[in-house]
């Protein structure tokens, strides 16, 4: 699958919300909409991650269909215990996921490239987003304005934009994406 090249500038990062303590993605679903007679139809198909992005932003990233969703639990999961084993990092409450998906030129064949980190520090505010993100799935248009008023409102978004700003250069994320669409591109 030959991926399209995108100028390092517009990786976005994507914070998907993390369940810290079972060390899983929370919060994939279809999204659906009611059709005919009240029945629900999937109107996107394929499973999608909430994830928030710069300035309190919502996204939806497309991640393939379930096979694929459990293909990358257990990656991240792995990714977790090789680089944060119990062992050595006992004091690893915390966990963060950014994220990017990138369309190959067919617009049908996508690629999920993804880093974590582990903090020793709890973070509460950090908590909230996830909770809120897992939680939208279940009732997407009541949900997704109330949780777009909080992540918009000015301590959440300068939190949040901090947070990727730090995450973006502590690992030069233009350069890892770049080097994950290369590898990708031999394979």
């Amino acid at each position: 699958m030959k991926l399209g090249r995108v100028k390092d500038k517009d990786y976005s990062m994507h914070l998907l919300a993390i369940d810290s303590k079972a060390k899983v993605i929370l919060g994939a679903f279809e999204i659906v909409e009611e059709g005919l007679d009240s029945v629900p139809e999937v109107i996107i198909p394929g499973i999608h991650v909430p994830a928030i992005t710069t300035n309190g932003r919502l996204s939806f990233l497309p991640i393939g269909d379930s096979d694929n969703f459990i293909r990358i639990q257990d990656t991240f999961h792995e990714r977790i215990e090789e680089r944060y084993p119990k062992e050595s990092w006992p004091d690893v409450c915390t966990y963060v996921c950014a994220a990017v998906v990138l369309a190959a030129g067919n617009g049908e064949s996508i690629r999920f490239i993804f880093e974590v980190w582990g903090f020793t520090e709890p973070m509460p505010e950090l908590e909230q987003i996830y909770r809120l993100l897992a939680e939208m799935g279940t009732n997407m248009e009541k949900d997704r304005t109330e949780v777009e008023r909080f992540l918009s409102s000015k301590p959440v978004k300068s939190y949040v934009n901090a947070l990727i700003d730090f995450l973006t250069k502590e690992m030069n994320w233009a350069r890892y994406v770049s080097q994950a669409v290369s590898y990708a591109n031999r394979s």
